[in-house]
């Protein structure tokens, strides 16, 4: 999408599961002025952006909203220490905090206007594999629900979460992993919301892993970062 008629910059959108923003923000800020997104959406940032530490000058182009961890939950979490939402869009989008969900369900909701297109962006930490069904579906009831709201309101969607499921080569092609349950559960949300597609099973998707690791044992490849758009801004 254009942001405007007149402009020749496309409408770009960054997410990124950052492990604790606060030793990464020189690499934060470097990015927001390579890429310079439009809407940035982050998970695990492990801190609030009114710490000192999270000070980076391209962020004053930004209206930002945050969702941290109040309370240590009891199965899979980090507690205080832990998660952390944050969403940033320039101001000139007109951006407004639509929703939020809490300890429980990891998820921002946020709504800008760019041209004559209304488009919400979902952020969201999905929950660990280890976590109870009722938390699962909690975090999937809400991307439905959202998915619902904007079909309704006729608003464009984008969803970009770090979903924790492996999703499987039946939704993405060469997936190095098999589907596991937390992927069983994105299936089922793509087969009851059909407007929506998961963009990184997309040919147009260049890339592929999302999560790397390395160690002496170990050799970790996994796509867990995940785009999914309605048909409205599919094309």
């Amino acid at each position: 999408n254009k942001r405007n008629k007149n402009s020749n910059n496309e409408f770009k959108i960054f997410g990124n599961n950052c492990d604790k923003l606060g030793n990464k923000i020189e690499s934060f800020n470097k990015l927001l002025s390579d890429l310079s997104p439009c809407v940035f959406a982050l998970q695990e940032t492990k801190r609030k952006f009114t710490d000192s530490k999270m000070k980076a000058k391209n962020l004053i182009n930004y209206q930002i909203f945050y969702l941290r961890r109040e309370k240590t939950l009891e199965e899979g979490g980090k507690g205080l220490n832990g998660g952390g939402l944050a969403v940033g869009a320039l101001h000139d989008l007109n951006p407004v905090l639509l929703r939020q969900g809490d300890d429980d369900v990891e998820c921002l909701t946020i709504e800008v206007i760019t041209g004559n297109t209304r488009l919400r962006c979902v952020v969201g930490y999905g929950p660990q594999l280890s976590d109870s069904t009722e938390r699962k579906n909690n975090f999937w009831n809400y991307l439905g629900e959202e998915v619902e709201s904007a079909k309704k309101e006729g608003v464009g969607l984008v969803i970009e979460v770090d979903s924790n499921a492996w999703a499987g080569r039946n939704l993405i092609p060469n997936d190095p992993n098999p589907q596991n349950s937390n992927g069983k559960l994105l299936e089922k949300f793509l087969e009851i919301n059909k407007n929506m597609t998961l963009v990184n099973s997309l040919s147009l998707c260049e890339g592929l892993i999302t999560r790397k690791r390395i160690s002496k044992c170990l050799n970790e490849k996994s796509v867990l970062d995940l785009f999914m758009v309605c048909s409205t801004i599919l094309p």
